[in-house]
């Protein structure tokens, strides 16, 4: 229990150490938005260098060079290069597995097109993972997985006795991915709602 100050005028000395809830909460906060741009930073650092030269043939070190950064940051994150990249591919197929149930099968074609603005708006946050990834110094794997993940999903959210399920499923997920290769590859110009327009348009 806190007792009276002997100097009148200065604070109880056990009051003064105790933590102030708000001031944690915001340092936590400020720790937390530091160790997602640490984490920015070499995953873009990544993304760039294996637009140069396959992921075999980078090192952490060169990563560090590339964004400025103290050769024993990356390990409080990552266990190595290749950890790098499989958490950007899991947290992408993470979110896109949430969102494959969403598809209006069944639904309107403005169902379906603010469907495919949610799904290019997840794919533009991904820009330059899915632009390195779906190029000749990509991961085949990641493109197979992708492709897997999405006529799973789609194929699910068909109803019970659609024609041809697999081959529609595929149909979309092709066309979808080919829009993806082609805007990620352009840089993402143009917006998500406009791309889901042009899908819209181009499925008939």
């Amino acid at each position: 229990m806190p007792t009276e100050s002997p100097v009148p005028g200065l604070p109880i000395l056990n009051a003064a150490l105790e933590p102030d809830p708000r001031r944690t909460h915001l340092d936590a906060e400020k720790t937390d938005r530091r160790v997602r741009k640490t984490r920015q930073r070499l995953q873009a650092g990544l993304l760039l260098l294996m637009k140069e030269k396959p992921l075999g043939q980078i090192t952490m070190r060169e990563i560090c060079r590339r964004v400025d950064v103290g050769r024993s940051t990356p390990y409080a994150h990552y266990r190595d290069v290749q950890d790098i990249l499989e958490q950007m591919e899991d947290a992408f197929h993470n979110d896109l597995a949430a969102l494959l149930p969403a598809w209006p099968a069944t639904g309107s074609a403005a169902d379906k097109e603010r469907w495919f603005s949610a799904f290019y708006a997840l794919a533009q946050q991904n820009g330059l993972l899915l632009d390195v990834l779906l190029s000749h110094n990509g991961d085949p794997a990641f493109l197979s997985r992708l492709e897997g993940l999405c006529e799973a999903g789609i194929t699910a959210a068909l109803p019970a006795g659609s024609p041809n399920p697999a081959w529609r499923a595929a149909f979309l997920t092709g066309a979808i991915l080919a829009m993806v290769r082609q805007w990620a590859g352009g840089g993402c110009t143009e917006a998500p709602a406009e791309l889901a327009r042009m899908t819209m348009a181009f499925l008939g």
